[in-house]
């Protein structure tokens, strides 16, 4: 016996069969034979599961099916790609179509940008139709963000004493009166109610306009924008770590450590804006990993000392005002730029927030009890305060 379901994915409905079975305990798996697609589950999963794994599958399914299609109607596998609109990165899915002559398509699901195009559309075409539909695409995507999270952004200026602040408006609608101004690496962020007025906002600006400018002079260096040519450097481990640029058969930017040289391997084909994101986002991907890997170590060395009940989850996130974050159920998420750190000043960042496990704010408790586990911690947080701003990426 099976049971019958379809998704839609892609502009692409994908009907398939599921498969329940006593003996299968974990693991879901899928076949696709012939133009039928089976998904084996175990026996009590629910089929909303069942349906988000043959989702997350949808562009497998979907080349294997398009071999079996008329010519006509086949389909390329996706190609990923990104834009960037009003400081938002937008990331796609391009699945390239012989039945389209001239439109776009375009679909938002479960958090996923879809975008259905001619055989021989250009990539740079694609790319403008994706910024022309770029305020749908944010509207959609902003569904599937928890309701705290959903937060729209704006730019605008005030002119104080001859002076023009410009600053970015971020309306929450966890927020309900209060507006909250910061500068963050010499850029004024304003938060706000999501029903809160320009002329309120701008008065606020007006008010705290002697704060922002102080603020901003006393902010620190941007970091220095990186062209990843060889000769510059990178940090890592507190280490700087000269470029080593070839060209090569590979499909997209490969990064490797050698020598005490970062050797990365680009696509001929890659030029201009295009070789600078993708060569950006390879180091990322690259000190991501590296990072998850420093950190859990970390934690699992100082874990007998200060966890508390069973092991806390690590995650790696790109936290844009914190190096660090301690959940109330114990999850330790750290910023990913931790790895250009060196190892002393990253042990106290894990340290940290696993103090925070026993102690949950800043209180002299928490102190005491930092300066019991690292006796030097005050000065290890006073080097940390001075990375803040250089670090580049």
């Amino acid at each position: 016996m099976f049971e019958r379901d379809r998704i839609s994915a892609a502009g692409t409905v994908i009907h398939y069969e599921v498969h329940r079975s006593k003996r299968r305990k974990k693991t879901l798996q899928i076949t696709v034979d012939g133009q039928t697609v089976r998904v084996a589950v175990p026996w009590k999963i629910k089929t909303r599961e069942a349906r988000e794994f043959v989702r997350k599958h949808a562009a497998w399914i979907i080349k294997s099916l398009s071999h079996l299609a008329p010519p006509e109607r086949r389909r390329t596998r996706p190609e990923s790609d990104s834009v960037r609109v009003e400081g938002t990165t937008i990331k796609y899915e391009v699945i390239r179509s012989r039945r389209l002559k001239r439109t776009f398509r375009f679909s938002v699901e479960r958090g996923a940008v879809w975008v259905e195009v001619p055989w021989d559309a250009y990539p740079e075409a694609i790319r403008s139709a994706v910024r022309i539909r770029a305020p749908m695409i944010i509207s959609q995507l902003s569904q599937y963000l928890p309701k705290s999270r959903r937060k729209v952004t704006e730019r605008d200026s005030v002119r104080v004493a001859g002076t023009t602040i410009e600053y970015e408006v971020h309306r929450s609608s966890r927020r309900k009166k209060s507006v909250q101004i910061r500068v963050e690496r010499g850029v004024v962020l304003v938060v706000v109610p999501s029903v809160a007025k320009s002329g309120v906002i701008r008065r606020a600006v007006r008010d705290r306009a002697e704060w922002i400018l102080n603020k901003l002079s006393q902010a620190p260096p941007e970091g220095i924008q990186k062209r990843f040519v060889n000769g510059e450097s990178l940090p890592y481990l507190g280490e700087d770590v000269r470029i080593v640029v070839r060209f090569a058969d590979v499909p997209s930017p490969e990064i490797r450590l050698d020598d005490g040289r970062f050797r990365v391997a680009v696509p001929p084909n890659l030029r201009g804006k295009r070789r600078l994101e993708a060569m950006r986002q390879a180091f990322i991907e690259w000190y991501r990993e590296r990072a998850l890997d420093q950190v859990t170590e970390c934690v699992d060395r100082w874990w007998p000392k200060l966890g508390r009940g069973g092991r806390s989850r690590v995650l790696i996130r790109n936290q844009r005002r914190r190096w660090g974050s301690c959940a109330s159920d114990g999850t330790i998420r750290i910023n990913w730029r931790v790895i250009m750190l060196e190892p002393s000043l990253i042990e106290y960042i894990v340290v940290h927030e696993l103090a925070h496990l026993s102690v949950r704010n800043h209180s002299p408790d928490f102190k005491k009890l930092m300066a019991s586990v690292l006796p030097d911690f005050r000065d290890r947080e006073k080097r940390l305060g001075q990375t803040e701003g250089i670090l580049p990426l």
